[in-house]
């Protein structure tokens, strides 16, 4: 984010979202922010403000007011990957009894594919898309699907790339059953996992991101 946008949400979030958010007054709080974006034009804002929305309403009785906003942020901004990537998560996570969503797992790996296509197009956010999409094929039991996404991220790695996390994930392995996935491939990942962790106590997270160069 712009540090324009950035700061402007950090001051919203601060005099707004959070006393309305900790108040659970949460009508007024969607009633606000749509208020500010329909004066702001701030990419950056408007998603973040976007975001908010999503991930505040992502609760039990107000589960259409968040997938109503999901779906407002792709149509917005199409090209973003991480449009595609909220609507993949809220789709995927979804329950298919209190949410009505039969196919929810479906459509979430569908819109994960279009969140790396588009990562893809615009050079930005494609390991961390990955790194989504391994959490999302963990959650659902796919360990095959894990190991060809860790493959391609490992590839990826031998990227030198300007936007993107800047450090290296592997969280999703805390998850998958012993036996499950090549471990050879596992230990590799949490051996590189530990020597970012070293070059970010060393150098913060304002490097950008790592290549396999960088932990060796």
């Amino acid at each position: 984010m712009a540090e324009g946008g950035h700061e402007k949400f950090r001051l919203i979030s601060e005099k707004i979202i959070s006393p309305l958010y900790r108040q659970r007054r949460f009508s007024e709080l969607r009633d606000r922010i749509i208020e500010i974006l329909d004066s702001e034009s701030d990419p950056d804002l408007r998603k973040s403000l976007i975001d908010e929305l999503t991930v505040t309403f992502n609760r039990p009785g107000w589960r259409v007011e968040s997938q109503k906003w999901v779906h407002y942020r792709v149509d917005e901004y199409p090209e973003d990957p991480h449009s595609w990537a909220y609507l993949a998560h809220w789709y995927l996570y979804s329950d298919p009894e209190k949410d009505g969503i039969e196919n929810g797992q479906e459509i979430g790996l569908k819109n994960y594919e279009i969140a790396l296509r588009k990562a893809r197009e615009s050079n930005e956010w494609v390991r961390s898309t990955l790194f989504d999409i391994c959490r999302a094929l963990t959650h659902i039991g796919d360990y095959q699907g894990v190991e060809k996404r860790m493959r391609e991220i490992l590839k990826d790695l031998e990227v030198k790339r300007e936007i993107d996390i800047p450090f290296l994930e592997c969280d999703w392995l805390e998850h998958i059953p012993e036996g499950k996935i090549d471990l050879e491939l596992a230990e590799e990942f949490l051996t590189l996992n530990d020597k970012d962790k070293e070059r970010i106590k060393k150098h913060g997270h304002k490097d950008s991101p790592p290549t396999l160069d960088d932990l060796k």
